[in-house]
């Protein structure tokens, strides 16, 4: 029991009966899920990598589609490996400029959020890239 300095009262300290040695194993217990050593994890990255689906080979994007999308003003975002993967057309951009989406192996997005291009265009598309999330 501990008593306050400017109190009679007497009030019971949860932590005076707790030894420093009873944390210590609860620490103990909670790392026990943790490999022991660095070998273990290296062999369970190892294994995750060859259960790993290999990276599919993608034929490069075709110049001309990439230089004509950048004529008329879309943002192309490239991947690590150098492949278009989203398309941005803006407020200048309508459904005629659309055709020039073509040989582009990696495209998974297609905004035209703000763009002129109608729900004519955007269903287009979706028939043309049915893979590919549009953005509208």
């Amino acid at each position: 029991m501990a008593k306050r300095p400017d109190d009679d009262y007497e009030f019971e300290d949860p932590y005076d009966e707790v030894a420093d040695d009873d944390f210590d194993d609860e620490l103990d217990e909670d790392e026990s899920d943790e490999p022991d050593d660095q070998e273990e994890v290296d062999e369970a990255e190892d294994e995750a990598v060859a259960e790993a689906e290999p990276e599919e080979i993608l034929e490069p994007d075709h110049p001309d589609t990439l230089s004509a999308l950048r004529d008329i003003g879309a943002r192309l975002d490239i991947d690590d490996r150098g492949h278009v993967w989203r398309v941005f057309f803006y407020e200048r951009n309508n459904d005629e400029q659309l055709s020039q989406l073509h040989g582009l192996a990696a495209l998974k997005e297609i905004w035209v959020v703000g763009s002129r291009v109608t729900a004519k265009g955007i269903e287009q598309i979706k028939a043309s890239f049915p893979k590919v999330r549009v953005y509208s």
